[in-house]
C-alpha cells in the first residue's frame, strides 16, 4: 500500500463512491505566464463594526482603525508567509481623510448614516494609527499597498458620476509623512471601484488617467532621492473593457500596475453559491475578464502588469459557512490557478480578516481553510506557470507551476465531485513532436539507481462537510497551538511510480522534485560559479580537485538526536582574563531571560544534602531535568582542586542512589553524569570501572588550543596536523568504554577551544567555525553522543554576543549541523589537499546523506567529486552514478527534460573574506536577525548532483544528497 492511500482512503464516505482514471498533461517547454514571488495577497478594509448585510454584521473589530495588532495569531499568520502582500483599502477608502501633522481638529471616525454614500460618514486616519500599522507590518514582514481616496475634491452628481479633477493634497501629505518616518510602501493605489459606472460613484476613464499621472508625478517628487520608488497602481475597479482600454492607453508612462476586482459569484445572500462553486462551467466563465485584460495589455504600448486587487467571490461581505468554509477553497484556488495562467502577477484576497470571507476568523483570528490553501500555494507554487490540461472528468481542475525556490514542478488538482475518487497519471509533452510520456513510466527507469518520490498535500473538510471551517491536511486537523503559532504543513512522501489519488471533494498539491523542465531552469551552476568567484581574493587563487569517499554500508558511530549542546556558566561580570572582562550579564544568576533573541535562539565541595534538597524541589515542582552532573574539572590534578577517582566514583554512586530514590515514582529518570573534567586516561579508567552501575554518561572537557591570550590561535585552527591531534582523547576514551563493562556513553561536556574565556574576534568569529565544526565531526566519528559548546552566551566564545545577544557565526554553524546531520555517522575520507576536512552523516529526519566540507586554505578553490564504496569495496562516484542514470534517460530527456537528482548546498563564508568577522554569509547572503529578533531562515541552493561540489577558499559547505539510499541510513 502506498503512503498516499492511507489519508486518501479516510476521506471517502464510508469507503463508498466511484473510482475513475484521468491524466494530466503538462508542457514544460516554455512558461505560459509568470507571477510575482509574493503572488498571494490579502486585503484589510475600513468597514466599522456596524457594517451589516442582509441583517448580519460580520465585520467586528477587523477595520484598519480598530484591528487588534497585538494578537499573536494575526502576527504569526502574516509572518508565516515571509512576504505577504497586504492591500489596505476598500469601499470606504474614498471617504477617508488623513490627519495632518499639527492639525488640532479631532480625527473623526466613521458614523453610520443611511443618507450618505456607502451608508457611512467620512472617516479619518489618525497618524498614531498609521504609525502602529506600519510598525506592525514591518515586524510581520508584510509588503504594503495602500489605497488612496480618489474622490477627494470631486463633485458627485445625481447620476453617480464624479466630476472634476482629483485633489491630491491630502494624499501628498500622507505620502510625505510616510517617507519622513521611513516607512516602506510597496505601492500607492488610487481609488476603489470607480471604473465604468462605479459602485456608488464613477469617474470617466480620461479623468482617472489624468489623476494617475498626477499621482505618479507626486511619487516621483517625494521619492526623488530613493532609488527604488513605490508602484503607482489603479484603478481598482470592476473590469469594463472599453473603460480599461482608454484608461491604459492614457497612462502609458505613469501606471505600473492595473488592478481589477472579482466578485463573480454574485451577492453573498445567494443560497446557491456552492452550486456555482462546484459547477466547472461556471468556474470556466470566470476566465473572461482575465483573457480580455491580458489582450488589452498585450495590444497596448504600456509596460503595466495586471493584478487582482480585490477578490471576495460573493459581494456584500460574503456568506457565512460558505465563503469562510472549506467549500470556498475550490473557488479560491481555481481563481489563483486561472489568474496566474493569464499573466496576473498578484492576487489579493478579500479579506485577511473581516466579513464572511476572511482568511482568518473575524472574532477568534483562527485561520479558516482558505488561509492554509493560500499558504500552501505561496510555499509550493513558483513564479513560472506551465500549460496544463486534464483528460477525464470535467470535475477535476488542474494547474501546475515550477516549484517555489526549489527544483521540480508542483501540480494542483481540485476534485469538485463528492462521489468520485480520481486516480491521476501525470504526463509530459516533449520538445519535438508533441508525443507524451508519463512521469510514472520515466520513474520506473529511474528506480534502478535512485528511488524517486513526490510530496503530496491532501486537503479535505472535517467529516467531509463542505461548510466546515476545520481543514484536514493528509487526514490531520490543522489548528494553531496555545501560543498562536501556525502549524507546520507537512507533506506525505509517495512513490512517483504511483498515480495521484484525489479523494472526493478534496484538493491536492503534488510536488515532483526530480522533474526538470526548460521552463523551470534555474541555471544553478552559473549561480554557483558566480558565488565561488566572489569568494576569491580579487578573482585570483588556485583551483584543485579532490574526492571524498563515503562508505554507507555500516555506520561507524551514532550520536544523540540533540548532539548539539551549549553551556551557560556562573561567571559574574567582573570575571576578567588578560585585562579583558568578557562575561557581562551572561551568568546563570543575571542573564536576561526575557531577551527575545535568546528565547528564539534556543527555542565546590560535594554536599549531598544540599544537592538532594535541590533535586527534590525540582522533582516536586515538575521541572524536567535531563541529567544531573557532578562536579567540574576535578579529574586528575584538577583545575583549582582535584578529587581521587575512587572517591569521585563513590560520590557518583551516592548521586545515583539519590536520583533513584527521589524519582522513584517516575518512569523516566534523569541521567547521572560525570566527571566533567579534562581527560586523564588512568584516572578515567579507574573512575569508569568503579561506576559500572551508576553512571550513564562520561563527560570530558576540551580546550586543546591553549590559552585565549595566544596570538597564534588561528594558525593552530588552520593547521590540519594540529586539528588531527585533537582526536587522541576521543580515541582513548572510546577505547576505555569499549573494553569496560560499563554501558555509559561519552559526551563532551564543555568545549571552548581556548581556555580563560577565549579570544575576542577569534573564538567568537568566523575562523572558529573551522575548529568547532571539525570538532563536531571528529567527536561524532568516535561515538560521542553529545557535544556541549562553551558557551551559549558569555565570554569570548559564546554562540551569542554577550552584549547584544545577536548570533555569532558558530551559532548558525551549530544550527545547520543540528538540522542536517543525523544520528548515524559514516566512514568518510578525502583524497587531495590536506586542507580539506570531510565528515558525513545520514541526513537528519529525512532520506539521504549530508556531507560537511571545510576548506582551511585561503587561496585554493577545491572541486570535490563524491564517491561511494559498494558492498565489494569497489568505488563509484555519485556523479558517475548520475551519468549512468542520465544515459537511461537519454530518450526521455527529449521528452520531459527530467534531471534525475539534485542536491542542496549551504555555503558558509565570512563577510569580506575576513576570518575575524562576526558576520556570516550563507550562499553569499548575510545572516542577520530581523527587527522582531527572529533567527533568519537557512535556505540552501539546489545544484545538479552531476556537478562537483565547489568549496571556495576559507569556506564551509554542508551538502545534502536526498536521493542517496545507504544501508546505514535506512529511513522510515
Amino acid at each position: 500500500m502506498s503512503q498516499s492511500s492511507i489519508p486518501v482512503a479516510s476521506q471517502r464516505s464510508g469507503g463508498s463512491g466511484n473510482v475513475e482514471e484521468g491524466r494530466v498533461f503538462i508542457n514544460g517547454r516554455v512558461a505560459i505566464g509568470s507571477t510575482d514571488d509574493d503572488f498571494v495577497c490579502a486585503t484589510l478594509d475600513w468597514w466599522p463594526p456596524d457594517k451589516c448585510d442582509y441583517g448580519t454584521c460580520s465585520w467586528g473589530r477587523a477595520s484598519l482603525l480598530n484591528l487588534d495588532l497585538t494578537n499573536k495569531i494575526l502576527f504569526n499568520a502574516i509572518k508565516a508567509f515571509s512576504s505577504l502582500k497586504i492591500r489596505m483599502g476598500g469601499t470606504l477608502q474614498d471617504k477617508v481623510i488623513y490627519q495632518r501633522t499639527g492639525d488640532q481638529q479631532p480625527c473623526a471616525q466613521f458614523v453610520k448614516n443611511s443618507s450618505e454614500m456607502f451608508g457611512f460618514s467620512e472617516g479619518c486616519l489618525p497618524m498614531s494609527r498609521w504609525d502602529e500599522l506600519n510598525q506592525f507590518f514591518r515586524d510581520a514582514g508584510a509588503v504594503v499597498i495602500f489605497g488612496l481616496n480618489a474622490l477627494s475634491g470631486r463633485s458627485i452628481g445625481m447620476d453617480g458620476l464624479a466630476t472634476g479633477a482629483w485633489n491630491g493634497s491630502d494624499a501628498e501629505s500622507l505620502i510625505q509623512y510616510t517617507v519622513n518616518k521611513g516607512y516602506t510602501i510597496h505601492g500607492w493605489e488610487l481609488g476603489n471601484e470607480l471604473t465604468g459606472n462605479g459602485v456608488g460613484a464613477g469617474v470617466p476613464a480620461d479623468q482617472y488617467a489624468s489623476d494617475i499621472n498626477t499621482l505618479q508625478s507626486m511619487v516621483q517628487k517625494i521619492y526623488a532621492s530613493y532609488e527604488a520608488k513605490p508602484l503607482v497602481i489603479g484603478p481598482g475597479g470592476f473590469f469594463d473593457a472599453s473603460w480599461y482600454t482608454e484608461f491604459i492607453d492614457k497612462t502609458l508612462k505613469s501606471l505600473q500596475v492595473v488592478t481589477h476586482h472579482i466578485y463573480n459569484l454574485g451577492p453573498g445572500v445567494d443560497d446557491h453559491l456552492i452550486d456555482k462553486i462546484l459547477d466547472p462551467s461556471y468556474l470556466d466563465g470566470g476566465s473572461k475578464p482575465f483573457q480580455d485584460l491580458q489582450s488589452i495589455l498585450q495590444n497596448s504600448a504600456t509596460s503595466a502588469t495586471a493584478w487582482v486587487g480585490e477578490a471576495g467571490g460573493a459581494y456584500n461581505s460574503g456568506h457565512n459557512l460558505v465563503t469562510n468554509a472549506f467549500a470556498f477553497s475550490f473557488w479560491y484556488l481555481d481563481q489563483l490557478g486561472m489568474a496566474s495562467s493569464y499573466g496576473n502577477k498578484t492576487y489579493c484576497r478579500q479579506t485577511l480578516i473581516g466579513g464572511n470571507y476572511g482568511l482568518l476568523n473575524t472574532t477568534t483570528f483562527v485561520p479558516n481553510p482558505d488561509y492554509y490553501s493560500a499558504l500552501l500555494w505561496h510555499r509550493l507554487m513558483g513564479r513560472n506557470v506551465l500549460s496544463t490540461s486534464f483528460n477525464g472528468t470535467k470535475k477535476i481542475r488542474a494547474y501546475s507551476h515550477c516549484s517555489k525556490q526549489s527544483p521540480g514542478i508542483t501540480l494542483l488538482l481540485i476534485n469538485l465531485d463528492g462521489n468520485t475518487t480520481l486516480r491521476v497519471q501525470v504526463s509530459t509533452e516533449n520538445d519535438g513532436n508533441n508525443r507524451t510520456s508519463t512521469l510514472q513510466s520515466k520513474n520506473q527507469t529511474q528506480r534502478s539507481n535512485f528511488a524517486s518520490t513526490r510530496e503530496e498535500y491532501h486537503l479535505t473538510a472535517k467529516d467531509g462537510n463542505l461548510h466546515s471551517q476545520t481543514l484536514l491536511l493528509n487526514g490531520k486537523v490543522l489548528t494553531v497551538n496555545s501560543s498562536g503559532s501556525i502549524p507546520p504543513l507537512e507533506p506525505i512522501s509517495v512513490s512517483s511510480l504511483d498515480p495521484i489519488t484525489v479523494a472526493p471533494f478534496s484538493v491536492v498539491f503534488a510536488r515532483f522534485p526530480d522533474v526538470n523542465y526548460p521552463a523551470c531552469s534555474r541555471s544553478t551552476q552559473m549561480e554557483m560559479d558566480k558565488f565561488v568567484a566572489s569568494q576569491r581574493s580579487g578573482g585570483s587563487g588556485n583551483v584543485e580537485e579532490g574526492s571524498v569517499f563515503i562508505n554507507g554500508r555500516v555506520a561507524i558511530g551514532s550520536t544523540d538526536d540533540d548532539f548539539i549542546c551549549a553551556t551557560l556558566d556562573w561567571w559574574p561580570p567582573d570575571k576578567c582574563d588578560y585585562g579583558t572582562c568578557s562575561w557581562g550579564r551572561a551568568s546563570l544568576l543575571n542573564l536576561d531571560l526575557s531577551n527575545k533573541i535568546l528565547l528564539n535562539a534556543i527555542k565546590g565541595a560535594w554536599n549531598s544534602s544540599d544537592a538532594e534538597s535541590l533535586i527534590r524541589y525540582s522533582a516536586n515542582k515538575g521541572y524536567t531535568i535531563h541529567g544531573w552532573e557532578l562536579g567540574n574539572e576535578l579529574t586528575g590534578n584538577g583545575v583549582g582542586a582535584g578529587v581521587p577517582a575512587d572517591q569521585y566514583a563513590s560520590d557518583i554512586n551516592t548521586l545515583q542512589s539519590m536520583v533513584q530514590k527521589i524519582y522513584a515514582g517516575f518512569e523516566v529518570k534523569p541521567l547521572v553524569l560525570g566527571p566533567g573534567g579534562f581527560f586523564d586516561a588512568s584516572w578515567y579508567t579507574e573512575f569508569i570501572d568503579k561506576t559500572l552501575k551508576s553512571l550513564q554518561v562520561v563527560t570530558h572537557h576540551i580546550y586543546n588550543l591553549g590559552p585565549g591570550v595566544d596570538d597564534h590561535l588561528i594558525d593552530k585552527i588552520l593547521d590540519p596536523s594540529y586539528l588531527d591531534g585533537g582526536s587522541k582523547p576521543f580515541q582513548d576514551l572510546q577505547s576505555i568504554l569499549q573494553t569496560s563493562a560499563t554501558s555509559a556513553t561519552a559526551w563532551v561536556g564543555e568545549a571552548g577551544g581556548a581556555y580563560n574565556s577565549g579570544h575576542n574576534l577569534v573564538t567568537n568569529a568566523f575562523a572558529f567555525s573551522f575548529w568547532y565544526l571539525d570538532q563536531l565531526g571528529m567527536a561524532s566519528s568516535y561515538d560521542t553522543k553529545t557535544y556541549c559548546r562553551q558557551t551559549l552566551i558569555g565570554g569570548n566564545y559564546g554562540l551569542l554576543n554577550t552584549t547584544t545577544f545577536v548570533p555569532n557565526p558558530d551559532y548558525y554553524s551549530a544550527l545547520l549541523w543540528h538540522r542536517l546531520m543525523g544520528r548515524n555517522v559514516l566512514s568518510t575520507s578525502f583524497y587531495g589537499t590536506r586542507k580539506i576536512r570531510a565528515y558525513a552523516h545520514c541526513s537528519k529526519q529525512s532520506p539521504g546523506i549530508t556531507l560537511l566540507l571545510i576548506n582551511l586554505d585561503g587561496n585554493t578553490t577545491v572541486q570535490v567529486q563524491v564517491s561511494t564504496e559498494n558492498a565489494g569495496n569497489r568505488t563509484s562516484t555519485l556523479q558517475d552514478t548520475d551519468k549512468t542514470q542520465r544515459s537511461n534517460f537519454s530518450r526521455m530527456r527529449r521528452v520531459s527534460k527530467i534531471d534525475a537528482s539534485v542536491r542542496e548546498e549551504y555555503h558558509l563564508t565570512a563577510k569580506d573574506g575576513d576570518l575575524h568577522s562576526q558576520t556570516l554569509l550563507l550562499n553569499g547572503k548575510v545572516l542577520t536577525i530581523n527587527s522582531s529578533r527572529i533567527v533568519p531562515p537557512l535556505e540552501p541552493i539546489r545544484v545538479s548532483s552531476m556537478d562537483p561540489v565547489i568549496v571556495a577558499p576559507f569556506s564551509i559547505v554542508f551538502v545534502r544528497f536526498p536521493n542517496i539510499n545507504y544501508p546505514a541510513c535506512k529511513y522510515k
